[in-house]
């Protein structure tokens, strides 16, 4: 579950494919849901609707979901679960769980017998401290943008008391991309910095598709600083920064 999570941090260059086996259900959430396109789950012979339920589709809800994701699952099942859940779990006999054949009468966890509903006004929503920004004007250089955020304003609205400094990008790294100002700090599937090419310069357009939270989710960083391109054509020296930062909701 580790790997699938670390997978889940990291920026997809193009669509990528993940391969989760019976091993994500029931308590494990997943960040970064609005990189998640589709997801499909298999439907086995048998079909238990504890399970659909908490499957991808369980996995799809929370905050931070796209509108436009796409879950296939046993609709079927979700319906019973509804069903069950606006009756305040009295209506449990078309519901389908572990247990419930004839044959298997052992009472699991997954038992609709151990099911009970909260009232609503003790429900405690998953909730971000944080509200996401991305500044709307662009830095012409790294300087001008340490400037900004040096400001007692902008010092007293990121509640720090020393003004962030985020890194330029190393030499090194500029020499071997060309000239190009690519940033290291985005993830990428399958490439570590030193794999890195002028191909993965980032342009204004392409920065747009980042989520705003992009490794600001963390205690340490409270900003970020992205070199970013007018377009692919724009001269290596020409870069622009574009500031994202995190402030208390």
């Amino acid at each position: 579950m580790n790997d699938l999570k670390k997978e889940l941090k990291k920026l997809p260059v193009c669509h990528t494919f993940l391969f989760v086996k019976e091993s994500a259900r029931c308590a494990l959430t997943f960040n970064n849901k609005r990189r998640i396109g589709v997801m499909y789950d298999r439907i086995s012979k048998t079909i238990n609707d504890d399970v659909m339920v908490q499957g991808f589709a369980g996995r799809a809800c929370g905050y931070d979901v796209s509108d436009d994701m796409v879950v296939f699952t046993n609709i079927p099942s979700i319906e019973r679960y509804i069903t069950m859940v606006e009756s305040d779990f009295e209506d449990t006999k078309e519901f389908r769980f572990h247990g419930s054949s004839k044959k298997k009468r052992k009472l699991t966890f997954n038992h609709s017998s151990t099911y009970s509903n909260t009232n609503e006004c003790d429900i405690v929503e998953e909730k971000d401290d944080y509200e996401y920004v991305i500044h709307n004007e662009y830095f012409d250089s790294m300087s001008s943008l340490r400037e900004f955020l040096s400001k007692p304003e902008v010092m007293s609205m990121l509640k720090v008391d020393k003004a962030p400094r985020p890194r330029d990008v190393r030499n090194g790294l500029r020499q071997q991309c060309g000239g190009y100002a690519v940033s290291a700090r985005i993830p990428r599937t399958g490439k570590k910095s030193a794999g890195l090419t002028s191909d993965d310069r980032l342009t204004k357009g392409a920065a747009k598709n980042i989520s705003s939270d992009l490794c600001l989710q963390g205690k340490t960083i409270c900003v970020l600083a992205l070199p970013v391109y007018e377009s692919m054509d724009t001269p290596p020296d020409q870069e622009v920064y574009e500031l994202r930062y995190r402030k208390e909701a």
